[in-house]
C-alpha cells in the first residue's frame, strides 16, 4: 500500500502516454490502484499526501466519450473527492492548501465537461 509505488505502477502501466501502457492491465487493475491510493491519503505523511494530490492533478486515462466531450481524460479521479474533504481541515497549511488546489482543479475539469 505504498502510495509512491502505486503511483509508479500507474505511471508505467496505466498512463496512456507511457511506452509500457497495457490496456489489459489498466482494465483489470486501475480501480484497485486508485482505491489504494485514495485510502492511503489520510494516513500518509505530508510528503506522500502532496505526492498523491499532485498525481491526481497530473494523471490522465484513456479518453472517454462523456456527454459532448469526446475525449475526457480525467474521468477516473473523481472518486478521491470524499478523501480530500478532511484535508481541508488539516492543521498543516501546506496540506490544506494543496487539498484546496486539487479540489479547485477537479472543479474546473468538471465545469469544462458539463459546459460543453
Amino acid at each position: 500500500n505504498d502510495p509512491k509505488l502505486l503511483i509508479n505502477c500507474w505511471n508505467n502501466l496505466c498512463e496512456y502516454e507511457s511506452p509500457n501502457y497495457s490496456e489489459t492491465f489498466f482494465n483489470n487493475c486501475h480501480l484497485c490502484i486508485l482505491q489504494y491510493i485514495y485510502e492511503n491519503l489520510s494516513s500518509s505523511s505530508e510528503q506522500e499526501i502532496i505526492l498523491i494530490l499532485s498525481f491526481i492533478q497530473k494523471t490522465t486515462a484513456v479518453g472517454k466519450n462523456i456527454g459532448d466531450n469526446k475525449n475526457f481524460t480525467k474521468w477516473h479521479v473523481y472518486g478521491i473527492i470524499p478523501y480530500i474533504f478532511p484535508l481541508l481541515n488539516d492543521l498543516n497549511q501546506n496540506i490544506k492548501k494543496m487539498a484546496r488546489n486539487t479540489l479547485q482543479y477537479l472543479n474546473q475539469e468538471l465545469e469544462s465537461l458539463i459546459s460543453q
